[in-house]
């Protein structure tokens, strides 16, 4: 069901993850003379480095408190939209107290249905992202820089550009499943849908950045724009591919012949005196003349729901054979 969309904090915690990625992945950030105390211009380049270094990990830790900010704000979205006023208030107010990886797992189950589940693409990063958010948020002793403004000798080991990376994509995936069975299937949760969608760039940056940016970093796009440039560029392309009402009729043709018909109309279009009249054109595309008859009629909107996933099936088969094998967005 379509309804609009309330305000909410989740897209905006989600850009926040993607632009600290960002920062993290260009060495026109990690270079910049803003902000260096207690260095100063004529300081070594090893100093610099080690600067980078440390400026690198703030950022990678922000988009780590980031991103589980947003995958807490994107399920109790979608647990306030399906759930709450379904139920009992007790028992929702003591399923909003879970943990949040027990309401991406059991509470969008209860509400709607089993979307996420163990071993998928979006519940081990997300363990694996409030393991660490936790580990940030409630740090113990022996943890981080031997000293104040030193860098942290293992914090690779934790939250590096591509692990960040992966869960912040995970996050990404997680809200576009929720928000389009909120808000509608042609709803795009902006960030979310031109991470998801361009998710193989976020990698291919994160992984450019380890151990440092290259140089050529400077001169990059912004992540976000560079997303937005991809997602708008495949959807023209998309958009370029369109199917004729010649080919939709000889999948339509093709899928009969293989399962029989399954309406009078099909039927009719197989049977050899099946011939086209002007009087039948549509623009420039002849159509085949058909009968008036009772018979005519998909009984039901079961019928008419299956004869369309048929001729979808069949046409999308065709579309295949004629741009390839591959996806098409």
């Amino acid at each position: 069901m379509a309804r609009p969309a309330p305000a909410t904090l989740a897209p905006g915690h989600l850009a926040q993850a993607l632009d600290a990625l960002d920062d993290a992945c260009s060495a026109r950030y990690l270079d910049s003379t803003d902000k260096s105390w207690p260095l100063k211009p004529g300081d070594p380049p090893s100093a610099w480095r080690t600067l980078a270094g440390i400026r690198q990990d703030a950022r990678c830790a922000a988009a780590v408190l980031f991103a589980a900010f947003a995958a807490e704000a994107f399920v109790n979205d979608f647990l306030a939209i399906h759930l709450q006023g379904g139920i009992d208030e007790s028992r929702f107010a003591k399923i909003d107290r879970w943990p949040t990886l027990r309401k991406y797992i059991e509470g969008v189950s209860e509400a709607y249905a089993p979307l996420f589940i163990e071993g998928d693409e979006v519940v081990p990063p997300l363990r694996d992202l409030f393991a660490e958010r936790n580990r940030l948020a409630h740090p113990r002793p022996g943890q981080g820089p031997l000293a104040p403004l030193m860098p942290d000798p293992s914090w690779r080991e934790y939250h590096s550009p591509t692990r960040v990376a992966e869960w912040i994509i995970a996050v990404a995936g997680a809200a576009e499943a929720m928000e389009r069975r909120c808000y509608g299937f042609d709803y795009q949760s902006m960030p979310a849908t031109s991470i998801w969608q361009g998710r193989e760039l976020v990698r291919t940056r994160a992984a450019a950045a380890e151990p440092v940016p290259p140089p050529l970093s400077r001169d990059q796009p912004e992540l976000i724009a560079a997303l937005h440039a991809q997602m708008q560029s495949t959807a023209e392309t998309s958009a370029a591919v369109r199917l004729t009402v010649h080919e939709l009729r000889d999948a339509r043709l093709q899928l009969a012949r293989r399962e029989d018909p399954w309406d009078a109309y099909t039927e009719l279009l197989l049977r050899p005196e099946s011939r086209t009249s002007p009087s039948s054109r549509v623009g420039d595309v002849s159509m085949p003349e058909v009968a008036r008859h009772p018979c005519d009629r998909v009984e039901g909107y079961v019928g008419r729901a299956r004869v369309l996933q048929r001729v979808a099936r069949s046409a999308w088969a065709m579309l295949r054979h004629r741009f390839g094998r591959g996806r098409c967005h």
